[in-house]
């Protein structure tokens, strides 16, 4: 099925909005977002976690899997099978491997081989340099210096149920997709498809879909109002078929 994914930043303090990878606007606590999602049926629920308190984070993400009705994907400092193993154990679906993959080309493999493939996703942030792609440091907040067919070059990419691509200059801005990076990413095949960054209208989660990516992350468009940004969860509803063949 097609799907549009809300995608939650969280700390100790609660929940974000982020423009540019850096926190924006905060929305309150995740579990009144997660309330809210779930009477709007939302098809799944991202999560990713940039706090420092370990048990903080089990917490919420412990309350987070007992309130949510959908399926849930989580993302934040997944270094190791056993990283990934204890999320699953808390009632999440799948991890989404951030970084690591800069470190250790092996990581999606040795996850999945604990977890399984179809809950191993792998989410890649990328910038325009020149002619190409290069891959983006999270942790560093700058370019890594490495092109995005490098990186698939190296990976063993039919070990993850999903990849996705994060445009950085896109991010939180609502300016409308980054045709660039979805018509590279369209043209990847053997696996799942996602895309993130920019979306601003119903109609463009549509068109990104029509290109063949399978699903649409989002934060701004489904979580803030307005030209002044204002917190207000909304979700979209979409009357024709989702199914793929």
């Amino acid at each position: 099925m097609k799907r549009l994914v809300p995608s939650l930043l969280i700390d100790e303090q609660g929940a974000w909005v982020t423009k540019q990878f850096e926190k924006s606007i905060y929305l309150g606590e995740p579990s009144n977002v997660v309330r809210m999602f779930n009477e709007m049926l939302a098809d799944e629920l991202a999560v990713t976690w940039v706090g420092k308190d370990l048990g903080s984070r089990n917490r919420t993400l412990s309350l987070i899997s007992s309130q949510a009705s959908m399926p849930l994907t989580f993302s934040g400092k997944i270094d190791s099978p056993l990283d990934a193993l204890e999320i699953i154990r808390m009632g999440f679906e799948r991890v989404c491997i951030t970084s690591a993959y800069l470190e250790n080309a092996e990581i999606a493999s040795q996850i999945s081989d604990e977890i399984g493939r179809s809950s191993v996703v792998l989410k890649i942030p990328v910038v325009r340099h020149g002619a190409s792609w290069q891959i983006w440091n999270w942790k560093a907040s700058r370019s890594s210096g490495l092109a995005l067919e490098e990186l698939l070059q190296k990976l063993p990419v039919w070990n993850i149920g999903e990849i996705i691509l994060i445009s950085v200059d896109k991010n939180g801005m609502r300016s409308g997709v980054d045709k660039h990076v979805l018509s590279y990413l369209a043209g990847l095949e053997g696996l799942r498809k996602g895309y993130e960054g920019g979306v601003s209208s119903a109609e463009e989660v549509k068109y990104v879909w029509n290109e063949g990516i399978d699903a649409v992350y989002a934060a701004s468009f489904l979580m803030l109002f307005g030209q002044f940004r204002s917190p207000l969860v909304d979700y979209p509803e979409f009357e024709e078929q989702r199914y793929l063949d």
